[in-house]
């Protein structure tokens, strides 16, 4: 595994895969992976009919202990004695593998589509990325000792028939704490150095229908987030309200939902759920969480 070395306060770094503490995340399987080589060219998917897929993530069943895992993580925080680490607040110093609000609702589940056959198709977003719409910049910051927000998703690539072709975005991890900063990655990935800033080539952020890219700094061992890197831009992740919602999604022809919580793993199975968005319509998805220690 490589190290980045310590960052100086106000540093901007991209980064990519790494593995995290505290409780253990359910490693994603299923669905096509764009690190893995393709024998054959992909067929491109196109279409002229939109539409919008949203819904919630909501907590069935017995809930976590809260109570348990905030005093089990600001425990760890409390022994690293980082006295800028013990001044956060709110979602820094608690356990971010279940944040719910008081009606159950579940927040940093990522929900996207996918082909139903993604080792022989795409979704041909070419005119998408002419007009730029999709996000210009994703950023994480670490205002203290904790990644904001937890989970983001990226749309470094888009798919071509024989492989992927960059899009304009960044993603950069700004560290505005005030202290160093590290992490950890699991690929030969190298940044660059451009003033302030490390960022990542989009090139050497591989789409995936798998896996998400994984974020930890060794100084600090109980931060992590999660960055998961499409070939299209159809993808969110809900909010404090457990909520989501994608526009501009494919109607009019069978594509297959897909969610996953880092401790739930798939909500709709590996493959997901094939759905059919109307055109110009709303097709209404909400999940069921259930509880996994």
């Amino acid at each position: 595994m490589k190290r980045l070395a310590c960052w100086m306060p106000l540093a901007l770094v991209a980064m990519v895969l790494a593995s995290g503490c505290q409780e253990k995340p359910r490693r994603p399987r299923g669905g096509y992976g764009g690190e893995e080589e393709e024998v054959t060219p992909r067929k491109p998917i196109k279409f002229t009919q939109t539409g919008t897929i949203k819904g919630h993530a909501v907590l069935q069943g017995d809930r976590p202990d809260m109570t348990a895992l905030n005093a089990a993580f600001r425990k760890q925080i409390e022994q690293s004695g980082i006295a800028h680490c013990l001044a956060g607040t709110g979602e820094s110093i608690e356990s971010y593998s279940w944040r719910f609000n008081q009606a159950g609702r579940l927040q940093y589940v990522f929900v996207w589509i996918r082909p139903v056959n993604p080792r022989a198709e795409f979704f041909d977003v070419e005119e998408l990325v002419k007009a730029g719409k999709y996000p210009q910049k994703v950023t994480i910051d670490q205002p203290h000792c904790a990644f904001l927000p937890h989970g983001v998703v990226l749309f470094p690539q888009f798919a071509r028939p024989k492989g992927f072709e960059a899009t304009r975005q960044e993603f950069i991890v700004k560290n505005s704490s005030g202290i160093d900063h590290n992490a950890n990655y699991g690929t030969d990935n190298k940044a660059v150095n451009k003033n302030s800033e490390l960022i990542i080539p989009n090139t050497q952020l591989t789409p995936s229908y798998t896996r998400p890219i994984v974020i930890s700094c060794n100084i600090h061992s109980w931060m992590r987030a999660y960055a998961w890197a499409f070939e299209h831009p159809f993808a969110a992740v809900t909010n404090e309200n457990g909520e989501y919602e994608i526009k501009g999604v494919p109607a009019g022809i069978p594509v297959r939902l897909v969610a996953w919580h880092e401790v739930a793993g798939f909500l709709l199975g590996d493959e997901g759920k094939e759905i059919t968005v109307p055109p110009d319509g709303v097709h209404t998805e909400n999940l069921n969480v259930q509880k996994k220690d």
